[in-house]
């Protein structure tokens, strides 16, 4: 089943635990990474609304990468998806308010009901790791 993970690389810390199912938040960053590419799904539909209509710039949101290494590419890449966790905490908190702002944004969200609740549950991830002055990662499996 596909899932996402919250980690931090503060010493001793753990992974965070989502209380819900991951899935809706995957969906949208995967089709959010896929808009720029031109994608028509509704989430990629959304990401560009939030993109062109609330002039959001995502991109700690979309800076997350699978966590599966199969090559040192991979690695490279996985390592690469560290960041801070205050630009992560403020994109979300932005882009929790901005799809629920109003209605053609809910509407292409509406088959992902989750996915407010999922963002304000990365949101507490990225503000409990920012207490701590480290660094927060986004990785998934599909496994």
């Amino acid at each position: 089943m596909p899932r996402l993970f919250v980690e931090s690389d503060a010493p001793a810390a753990s992974d965070f635990v989502f209380q819900h199912d991951t899935t809706n938040l995957l969906a949208f960053l995967s089709f959010g990474s896929a808009a720029a590419f031109g994608a028509a799904h509704p989430l990629a539909q959304l990401v560009r609304r939030l993109q062109t209509d609330q002039s959001l710039d995502l991109r700690p949101l979309l800076t997350f990468y699978d966590r599966n290494i199969e090559d040192d590419l991979d690695r490279t890449n996985l390592d690469a998806a560290w960041q801070e966790p205050a630009p992560l905490r403020a994109c979300v908190a932005a882009t929790r308010a901005a799809i629920v702002a109003d209605e053609e944004t809910r509407r292409l969200w509406q088959d992902f009901p989750l996915l407010p609740v999922l963002l304000d549950e990365l949101e507490q991830a990225a503000a409990a790791v920012e207490s701590t002055s480290a660094r927060i990662r986004v990785t998934f499996t599909l496994d």
